[in-house]
């Protein structure tokens, strides 16, 4: 019986380095046949990837930061028109609230909050306006707040108790400019005048800057209460000047808002 020839070794490695090249040929045709798709199929993909990051960044969506505050303020030189909004009666008392989650309407809301924590003679009004509109981490607190008032009356005469009949006192917010915008808050600043009507006549006071810290909650825009005007000295500005533009201010249309 005859034994199986047995490949020399010359052969063997021969037919080796074929193998070899035949899949390395095979290899080189499939890179060829499908190497181009794969390629387009991961442009594609990475085309989508950017093309998501670039709406994310569209004003269609940079206006609104995972549902946060809304930026509908477009342009530098835009003019905010005033909002009475809802007027909700609380204890007798008509205040504004219903004010959307925009940069408009935390500007609106500051508006009204000035003129119900600042620009009143009525302290019951200023204690309902604290308790519903301020934040609890608010430095100056209700307590504050209402003292305040009574210190604003004893200048003009009031006495604890004493009606305001007669006297009507408002605090005017003539322009405004926004410092910061984050998911949930606005940070405001409002440039004001008080103004005072009794028998004597009509007064204005000088011109002053209001910070109004504005933070949205389940409830609406509340304000973190601080007195902290002397930061903002170098912001006094007369309203409606280019002074006042050049140093940020912009207008509020119909700005005159008062409570007798």
């Amino acid at each position: 019986m005859k034994k199986p020839a047995i490949l020399s070794k010359t052969t063997a490695i021969v037919l080796a380095i074929l193998l070899s090249l035949v899949v390395t040929i095979g290899a080189v045709w499939a890179y060829i046949a499908n190497g181009p798709a794969d390629e387009a199929t991961s442009a594609t993909d990475e085309n989508t990837d950017n093309a998501t990051d670039h709406d994310s960044a569209s004003p269609d969506h940079a206006d609104r930061r995972d549902d946060g505050v809304v930026d509908d303020v477009e342009t530098d030189d835009s003019t905010i028109a005033l909002d009475l909004g809802d007027l909700v009666e609380v204890e007798g008392f008509y205040f504004s609230e219903g004010f959307d989650k925009t940069q408009t309407g935390a500007v609106n809301a500051a508006i009204h909050r000035v003129q119900d924590l600042y620009g009143g003679l009525d302290p019951e009004v200023v204690r309902i306006a604290a308790e519903r509109y301020t934040t609890p981490d608010s430095p100056f607190g209700v307590d504050d707040l209402v003292k305040r008032m009574h210190t604003d009356r004893a200048d003009i005469g009031l006495e604890p108790g004493d009606s305001s009949a007669g006297y009507a006192f408002a605090m005017n917010a003539r322009m405004y400019q926004i410092q910061s915008v984050s998911d949930d808050e606005v940070d405001v600043l409002l440039l004001v005048n008080m103004s005072l009507s009794d028998a004597a006549g009509f007064r204005q006071s000088p011109v002053n800057v209001m910070h109004m810290p504005m933070v949205w909650t389940d409830e609406g825009w509340k304000v973190r209460a601080v007195w902290d005007q002397d930061d903002y000295a170098d912001l006094i500005k007369q309203p409606d000047t280019f002074e006042a533009w050049q140093a940020g201010w912009r207008p509020i249309e119909s700005y005159s808002y008062g409570r007798d």
